[in-house]
């Protein structure tokens, strides 16, 4: 019988679930693990490395963690491969001439520097990013079957299969089943429980604009860190993107009738 874990983590519930024979030791560390990169990429916490990034803006390089360092590389990629629409720098609300971009990100070995004016913020790729440090942590723990699930964010490796649900647009109490996932991952953005014209935390970097209405979109890919920047880049790109082929993903795209 497999053993399962929860807790609240990453403004969610992650649950964990690995195969009997995983040693029950790896729950409380990739959980302490999952806290430490949480306190990394956190936005709002004024004392996370991110915050100091944000604050060295204009003044001086930061000297990044490793794991920093590697999130950085992986939002440089997307925001290439994506011709910008994948953008952690673009703020809502700021006029064309105050506008930033990830452009303004200059990585020179394990120090970045960034303009006077640019703000980071990486609460669209964080969390899928440390899922995939949760499950690969797992597998070296000894886990011969791992399923990592963050509100929706997940990756699955190992035996066996676990069912993909996401909710009906339409009637979000209602779940759609869209297949099995044996290896890889699957993220989804979504609109659901926002009201009705709210602006929702998503911006086009094209306009800087705050988008109002969006459709529902999951994407798959072998790592979580893709498929969750991914959903922003269909959303403003729609579900036949070059980027989703250039990671190995691809789209579900369901609007509300």
């Amino acid at each position: 019988m497999a053993k399962i874990r929860a807790t609240p983590l990453l403004g969610t519930f992650v649950e964990i679930t690995l195969d009997r024979n995983a040693p029950e030791s790896l729950f409380p560390s990739v959980f302490s693990r999952m806290r430490a990169l949480e306190r990394i990429f956190n936005f709002h916490d004024p004392e996370s490395e991110l915050s100091r990034l944000n604050r060295s803006a204009g003044e001086h390089a930061h000297r990044c963690s490793l794991e920093m360092l590697a999130l950085l590389r992986i939002c440089i990629e997307l925001y290439e491969a994506s011709g910008g629409l994948f953008d952690p720098a673009v703020r809502a609300g700021a006029v064309s001439h105050q506008r930033r971009s990830l452009a303004d990100l200059i990585l020179t070995g394990d120090r970045a520097r960034i303009s006077a004016g640019t703000v980071l913020n990486l609460n669209g790729v964080a969390k899928g990013y440390i899922v995939d440090r949760a499950c690969e942590m797992l597998l070296e723990g000894g886990a011969a079957s791992v399923l990592v699930n963050a509100g929706g964010d997940l990756r699955r490796e190992g035996a066996g299969e676990t069912p993909i649900w996401v909710r009906n647009p339409s009637s979000p109490g209602e779940l759609r089943n869209l297949g099995l996932l044996r290896s890889g991952s699957v993220a989804t953005s979504a609109g659901y429980f926002f009201a009705e014209g709210a602006e929702l935390p998503y911006v086009d970097p094209r306009s800087g604009r705050s988008l109002t209405q969006i459709p529902s979109v999951t994407v798959a890919a072998p790592h979580c860190v893709y498929a969750d920047a991914l959903t922003k880049i269909v959303l403003l790109g729609g579900d036949h993107h070059a980027a989703l082929d250039r990671f190995g993903a691809q789209a579900f795209v369901q609007w509300a009738v």
